[in-house]
Formats: structure tokens, sequence, C-alpha cells
């Protein structure tokens, strides 16, 4: 873990900004802490034992504990500041409506849409019971009764003091939430994984779970979301602190246009199915975002009426339009 920023210039009073490390790019997480008579923390990094050694935060600090979204690395702390501390949680309220799903129904849609895209029989097992132990393992950090709050779109709440003013901006995941803060006279947007001034997030809206296919149109809502919005500083999950939201937009619908062109590139008239779009992209299309991408690629690409599909052996093959 990095410990707090100290970029004054990119962070300012009362905002701390707290640096975990994760494995994956680019290398690091924030959360924020909003200082105050109640300690605000918006997300929760990842926990590991090295990180609570080194965190310069006692749990008992932190009055507050606003989540973005239910992606570990933003909410892997929430689990041992409930345990140690007495933070007040606060969460997506879709997330709700997703826990009240049995995971042996999210498993049965998982190995549907793993066979859709054209997984191999012998693969598909493997990429079934890893995907399902990546909701287990956010279920786990982050279970119903360890929320206080759920958070509906365009509701605005009071917390510590402070209202927070929170938009639905799904496409990276499904229920993503920012939030829009006054902070000493400025305009702060705590923007989870969205709005990153350096690159896109990755388009993993529901992973392998049937509403993947909406994960590019979600996104292209979500930016839209994010034009209206009036910010004078974005605070990310990843990348630097900036001043910059217009540009960041900018950054991401360049970058879901390449998405679309690579993968319509890959299209073939004899069928293209979601790991061909995938392994043209990477050599390894059995970890990261590359399948749920192509997945959500290849959908956009029908509904823009650049592709067609067909079902063929239970796998959904899509070809070029002439």
């Amino acid at each position: 873990m990095n410990g707090p920023s100290t970029a004054a210039e990119t962070t300012p009073a009362p905002v701390t900004r707290l640096e975990f490390d994760v494995s994956w790019s680019p290398g690091f997480v924030s959360a924020y802490l909003l200082d105050g008579d109640e300690p605000t923390l918006v997300d929760a990094g990842m926990y590991s034992p090295d990180n609570e050694t080194e965190l310069d935060l006692e749990p008992t600090d932190v009055d507050h504990v606003v989540v973005t979204h239910p992606h570990i690395d933003h909410v892997g702390f929430v689990e041992h500041l409930v345990e140690t501390g007495e933070p007040r949680v606060y969460a997506p309220d879709a997330y709700r409506r997703t826990l009240s799903t049995p995971l042996s129904t999210v498993e049965r849609r998982i190995e549907r849409t793993v066979a859709e895209a054209g997984v191999p029989e012998k693969m598909a097992d493997a990429a079934t019971a890893f995907t399902l132990e990546r909701v287990r393992e956010v279920r786990e950090a982050l279970p119903a009764d360890s929320v206080d709050v759920w958070i509906r779109d365009g509701e605005s709440i009071d917390v510590g003091g402070r209202q927070f003013d929170a938009t639905t901006t799904g496409g990276h995941q499904r229920e993503h939430l920012c939030f829009g803060v006054d902070l000493d006279g400025e305009r702060a947007l705590f923007s989870g994984d969205m709005a990153i001034r350096t690159f896109r997030a990755v388009a993993v809206h529901a992973g392998l779970e049937p509403s993947q296919r909406e994960a590019l149109a979600a996104y292209d809502e979500a930016l839209d979301r994010l034009e209206a919005i009036d910010a004078d500083r974005v605070y990310p999950g990843h990348g630097p602190v900036h001043t910059e939201l217009r540009e960041a937009i900018r950054t991401a619908r360049e970058s879901l246009d390449r998405l679309l062109e690579r993968t319509e590139a890959a299209l073939r008239p004899s069928g293209t199915h979601a790991v061909h779009a995938a392994a043209a992209r990477t050599d390894d299309v059995s970890s990261g975002p590359w399948l749920p991408e192509a997945i959500a690629a290849l959908v956009a690409l029908e509904r823009a009426g650049r592709a067609e599909s067909y079902l063929e052996d239970g796998v959904r093959y899509y070809v070029p339009v002439e």
C-alpha cells in the first residue's frame, strides 16, 4: 500500500487520498477520506493484513463509508471497518437487488453465457467456477447486513453533514454510482471507476452474466449522464485526481470506439463468437476483461447494424453485414 497521498495541488483539504496496491493495472486503487466532525471514507480499498498494518487510519476514526460500486478493490476493507469500528455504511440500492439472487441462479446464468460465448467445453467449468468465485468474494466482503443505507439513482442523502448526490453510471459495473459533493467551495465528483483521466475502465458491467450484453449501451448512457454533471474536481478510484471531467469522458468514448472497430475487424463471414473476438485482442482470454468486453462489443455491433448473429449448437456467432 502506498499510504495517504500528499498531492496538495490535486487533493485539497478536506480530502486525503489513500492508495492500496492491487495486482492488476494500474497497480493501485484509491479511497478518499473526508475530514470533519464525522469522517467519511468514500470506497474502502483492498484488504490485506499488510494494508491493515500500513494504513494510516484507525477504523474507529471512520464514521461513514460510502461505496461507489461492489468490486472487491472498492469494498475489500468494509468488513474489517465494520468489525473493528462502528461506521455507517452506504451502498447502491441496485446491489441489494443483486444480492437477493441466489448463487445457484447466478451460476446457471454464467454457464449459459460461457457456452454462448464459445468457451470450449473442457474450459467451461473452470470459467464458470472462476467467475462465480469473484461474485462470492464480493458478497462476502459486502453482505447485505453490513449496509445501513441503500442509495438509489438520483437520490440526495446526508452523510456526516454533507450532501451526496447519486448518479447511476453503469458499463464498468452495473450497480455503479458516482457522487457529487460540495467541498470547501468546489463541486467534487467521487467517480469510482468512471471518469478516469488517463484510461477507460473496462466494460465488465456484469462479468459473464447475461446482462453483460447491455454493457456498452449502459456505458454510453453513463457517459451521457456524466456529461450533464458540473464538477470542479474529480476523485476517481484509479489514476490521478483531476479537473478535466470532459476530457475523461472523451477518453472513454474514443476507447469504446476503438473497441468496436477492433471487434468489427475480427468478424469473419464464416462466423465469429466472443472467444474469437477476444483472442484478436490478447493471447490469453482466460482471465481479465477480454471475454466480457468481446460479448458486449459484438452485441453493440449487431444493434448498430454492423453485424448479424445466429445460434448454432448453443454458440452465438456473428458475421459482418455486407
